[in-house]
């Protein structure tokens, strides 16, 4: 039996992208490792709640993933960021007292009465789970680069620097969210959160 908190993309890639999954190591070539889609599409994202944080969460990966698959890697990496931050916010959300504790020690300057996580910048989720110790060093280096990866997007960035692998940076940002949402649900729980 299916675990309905994992998100299994499952007919988001029209026919024509399935020649692309095989080429590429996915869904087709029985590799585990190979480019990460059929691994990346399996998320598992059970321990967000409530379940409608859950479905936007899954909603944006599945996206994510079917970008992938159609060569639409700058949207791929778009949307992996608001996975990141989905992600980030909803666990925050679950600890909200301490994370608000937290924000407030490191960024007095913007804190406010009523600033919530899910009103936060990205490296300001990444900073506040990391400093609750929600993610650890390797999940918090991911997380900076889906971050970083997401503001190459920019036009004005993209004419001071030299061509972009957007196919790459997509892979990257795609591997990122399969490795941060399990080791983030373990430490939630290791935490005493949901």
């Amino acid at each position: 039996m299916s675990n309905p908190g994992v998100n299994r993309v499952v007919g988001v890639y029209p026919p024509e992208a399935e020649h692309r999954l095989e080429a590429a190591g996915g869904r087709s070539s029985g590799n585990e490792r190979g480019m990460g889609v059929d691994r990346a599409s399996e998320v598992d994202f059970s321990w967000i709640q409530p379940e409608k944080a859950r479905s936007i969460v899954e909603r944006f990966h599945a996206e994510a993933v079917a970008a992938f698959a159609n060569e639409l890697y700058i949207a791929s990496v778009a949307l992996s960021g608001g996975v990141l931050e989905g992600i980030l916010a909803f666990a925050l959300l679950d600890q909200q007292a301490k994370a608000e504790q937290k924000y407030r020690e490191k960024y007095p300057k913007r804190a406010s009465e009523g600033s919530s996580p899910a009103d936060w910048y990205l490296p300001e989720l990444i900073d506040v789970a990391y400093s609750l110790g929600l993610v650890g060093d390797s999940a918090r280096s991911g997380a900076w680069a889906v971050k970083d990866f997401r503001n190459l997007i920019h036009p004005g960035k993209l004419l001071e620097k030299s061509p972009q692998r957007w196919r790459a940076l997509a892979k990257g940002a795609l591997a990122a969210i399969e490795d941060i949402s399990p080791s983030l649900a373990g430490r939630m729980q290791e935490h005493g959160s949901s």
